[in-house]
């Protein structure tokens, strides 16, 4: 004898379908979505690479330049001011002496090839 009151076979066999199929599809929709946290993982990381060579490179301006973007130069204070412009001067100086002694044998050269010429 069957109890009367539970569910028939057939409904319970139907039930048992739809909860399979319902788990097929929540399987495939599990599938995509780690599929694209998987793409989101790798654009992250691409992006994190990117901004982490463009902050190297920004420090390695910074570095070269002394520029800290919020106050223009990072100055130090004066004296280190001081003695960056006295280093500067010194530069400078350097860069002139070169220039007159390559002015005086650019004017030497010139009289070698005229004295020979004639």
């Amino acid at each position: 004898e069957r109890d009367v009151r539970g569910p028939l076979p057939e409904e319970t066999m139907e039930n048992i379908q739809k909860l399979r199929n319902t788990l097929k599809c929540l399987q495939k929709e599990q599938a995509q979505h780690e599929a694209e946290l998987a793409r989101t993982r790798t654009s992250l990381q691409q992006k994190e690479e990117r901004i982490a060579a463009a902050l190297a490179e920004i420090e390695e301006i910074r570095n070269a330049t002394g520029y800290t973007g919020r106050n223009g130069i990072d100055r130090g204070g004066p004296k280190a001011l001081e003695n960056k412009i006295g280093e500067l001067q010194r530069r400078v100086a350097e860069l002139q002496e070169e220039q007159k002694v390559n002015r005086d044998l650019q004017r030497k050269k010139t009289q070698l090839i005229e004295d020979l010429s004639n």
